[in-house]
């Protein structure tokens, strides 16, 4: 081994020695901390409330399309991906206004409540095993 070598290796040993007692110019660069629980600070029954389960969702939707919304750019182009994202959204919105509506007049709350009346029992069956498995 070269004089490097052995340098590199013996500084090694004394930074991983548990004996810190070897000499004054033997301290490690960074200090190691003691084990902390991450959450220690929060009792086991603090929850989300209905709200903020609803932020954490949208923030969580939101994250998602920042990230892959560049390279769907990339790949469809800078001239068709604007105008197939606008169409999407106007889909999606007017989609959300009908099925708000339909909600309001049949004085359903859920998605599955609107498709059993809409459709009938099997197909809310159907839709409730297609949303547990997405």
């Amino acid at each position: 081994m070269n004089k490097n070598a052995l340098l590199i290796t013996h500084y090694f040993n004394l930074m991983t020695s548990e004996n810190t007692n070897l000499n004054k110019y033997s301290t490690p660069l960074i200090k190691r901390q003691s084990k902390v629980e991450p959450h220690a600070h929060k009792s086991s029954s603090s929850k989300m409330n209905k709200c903020q389960a609803f932020f954490a969702l949208c923030k969580c939707y939101c994250a998602i399309n920042v990230l892959l919304t560049p390279k769907a750019f990339k790949n469809g182009g800078y001239l068709l991906s604007p105008i197939a994202l606008m169409l999407a959204c106007s889909l999606q919105t007017l989609c959300a206004i009908k099925l708000s509506q339909c909600g309001m007049k049949l004085k359903k709350c859920s998605y599955p409540d609107i498709v059993g009346k809409a459709l009938g029992k099997r197909f809310r069956k159907l839709l409730e095993i297609m949303l547990a498995i997405v």
